[in-house]
Order: C-alpha cells, then structure tokens, then sequence
C-alpha cells in the first residue's frame, strides 16, 4: 500500500516521489522477487515466475536466474564461477584473479558512482548485451535456451523497462527539467538500494578468498550477516541481511530464517566454523570498503 502511494505521488509530480517510491518500490520489490526467484514465495512454480516480475526494474528474469540462482549460489565467491566478482570488471576489483589495472587503485573512492549506476548500466543494459551477444555472463555461467529460459521476450521486455522509466516520466511532467529529474534519479536512488542490500553480503575481508570443498561450509565461509536483529534492516534488505541462512536454505521464504539462525550460529560456533556477521548496517558497508581497500593495491 505504501508503494501504491508513493506511485501516486510520482505521477502526480510531488518532488520528494524521486526518492520516495524507488525506495517504496525497492523494499516492496525486494521482499517479493527475491524469494520468487528461489520458489520461495510459493509451492506453484507459475505464481513464483509471476512474482519474480515484481522486480523486473532490478534485473530481467533470464539474466537474474542465470547470474544469481545458477550461478552465484552455487559457486559464491568462487574464482571464475561467481559472475558477481566480475560487474563492470575494468573499474571494480573483487578477487585476486583479476589483473590490477589503474581504476581499481581509486576503487574505493568511485564506488558510490559505481553503486549509481550498477542497475540501470551493468545490470540491465550490459545484462540485455550479454545475453544477446555473449555466450556467457560475466565469463562465468553460459546462458541457456530452451524452452523456459530463453531470449525471446527480451527485447520487448527491456524497451518497456525503458519506455517505463526514462519516457513515462516526460509525459507526465513534460519535456523539461523536473521531467528529466523524475527520468533519472529513481532509477540511481534503487540501484543504490540494490548495491547497499547485496555488496555487503559477500564482499568483505572475512568471507572473499575462502573455499571449502564442503558445499555447505563454503556457503558459510563466503556469506556475511547482517544486523539480524534490525527489523528495518531486515525489511530494507528483504532478508539478505541473513545471508549465510539465506545460502544454506534459499528455498526457504526469508520470514523463517529468522527462527532458523540462532540455531545456525550456535552449529558454527559448536563445530569452529567462522560466522561472520555485522551489528548494524553501517558497520557491514565499512568491511566492504575495507574490502575494496586490499583489491585496489
């Protein structure tokens, strides 16, 4: 309902609906497409691929399912195989197998543009190329076509993403500044709520460069928590801020996981397995920064 109004808002013209209903969207969005994605959100595989379309300004359902299901739960932070260790590589560093080049030494200053425009440029539209024109995402998880993941609906799927986002708004406000603001800015403001949710899951000094060859030890080696007993944190993040029980069980709706890290933490400790975690969300995204700080040098 929330996001309902602040929809409303934006195509009435109310200047603070450029940041507000991205924001509404994203948490509205994020707390559905996500557990969608994993047929979480229901027992019918039809409602769950429905649903993943709730977040279709994020990412295209074929690019989604390929970068993160496929491949990034399967092989998190593993060299060659996590295609999220390779976004927009000639200015991001994740992981020692990339070669150092000269935009990564300032990495941990142009994050924030890179966290700007990581949706609409590295997500969607270099997403839409890949796809098209590449055999794999990111050189590291081949796309599929058969008879449910296929490229057949992309095009039509991102010229109504770009209709929707960068034309609605100048027919609603007109060819001026305020249509160009309305254009632009929501589209940043959830791409940072996107980066803000899922950087900080992986990539710290405490979860980059680890291996087991024990599956479920490397999802909790490689997995990062989250303020876990934020309720806002939780709701913000769709509860990606409980990322290690999210990867050990991402079938599992995110309203149980709640019930069910207690009893993660407590295994971790009892058998020395690292649980990382962070106490609030501003002390995850300085272990990212720190992250950044030792793959720029």
């Amino acid at each position: 309902m929330i996001a309902l109004t602040q929809i409303i808002a934006f195509v009435k013209g109310y200047w603070y609906s450029i940041i507000t209903a991205p924001l509404a969207y994203w948490v509205f969005g994020v707390n559905i497409f996500h557990d969608a994605s994993h047929f979480a959100y229901s027992k019918g595989w039809r409602v769950n691929d429905f649903l993943l379309n709730v977040g279709f300004l994020f990412c295209t359902p074929y690019v989604w399912y390929h970068q993160h299901v496929i491949a990034h739960h399967s092989f998190p932070n593993v060299h060659g195989l996590d295609p999220d260790l390779y976004h927009i590589p000639k200015m991001n560093r994740h992981s020692s197998d990339l070669r150092l080049k000269k935009p990564h030494k300032f990495q941990v200053l142009t994050f924030p543009l890179i966290w700007i425009i990581a949706v609409p440029v590295g997500l969607m539209w270099n997403g839409l190329v890949q796809a098209l024109f590449k055999p794999k995402f990111n050189r590291a998880v081949h796309f599929a076509q058969n008879e449910h993941l296929n490229t057949d609906l992309l095009w039509l799927r991102y010229s109504f993403y770009a209709f929707l986002v960068h034309v609605v708004p100048f027919l609603l406000h007109g060819l001026c500044l305020k249509g160009f603001l309305f254009a632009i800015v929501p589209i940043y403001v959830l791409s940072v709520c996107f980066m803000i949710s899922s950087q900080i899951n992986h990539l710290t000094p405490h979860t980059h460069e680890k291996f087991s060859k024990n599956f479920f030890i490397h999802q909790i080696l490689t997995s990062h928590n989250v303020a876990t007993g934020s309720y806002p944190v939780y709701l913000f993040t769709g509860g990606l801020n409980m990322q290690i029980e999210h990867h050990l069980f991402p079938s599992v709706n995110h309203c149980h996981l709640h019930k069910i890290q207690p009893m993660v933490r407590d295994l971790c400790k009892k058998h020395g397995i690292k649980y990382s975690e962070s106490e609030s969300l501003w002390e995850a995204i300085k272990l990212h920064v720190a992250h950044l700080e030792i793959f720029q040098k």
